[in-house]
């Protein structure tokens, strides 16, 4: 698998995505890493972040080619947005 995942989660207050880059991640590895609460991948990804953009931004293909980026990853409060070239996913959790 080449390329790298990009990971965002959207700043309310500055209206923009911070986002951080990871190694190369499958749909099953985002998913078990996404396993966390949202306010835990925050605050864990702070020495990782790489910047802000737009959410437009972080969504184009363009974001995706210029980083080398499989995957772009949208944290939500509800659910994650997964964002490739030809796809997107959304994951929700199941409630059991």
């Amino acid at each position: 698998m080449s390329g790298q995942t990009a990971f965002g989660y959207y700043d309310v207050d500055a209206k923009l995505v911070s986002y951080w880059f990871m190694g190369a991640m499958s749909l099953d590895e985002i998913e078990e890493y996404s396993d966390n609460p949202l306010n835990v991948i925050v605050d864990s990804a702070k020495p990782m972040l790489a910047g802000n953009c737009l959410l437009d931004e972080f969504k184009s293909v363009e974001f995706r080619h210029d980083n080398n980026v499989k995957w772009a990853v949208m944290y939500l409060s509800d659910s994650t947005v997964c964002y490739s070239f030809k796809s997107i996913v959304i994951m929700k959790k199941r409630m059991l």
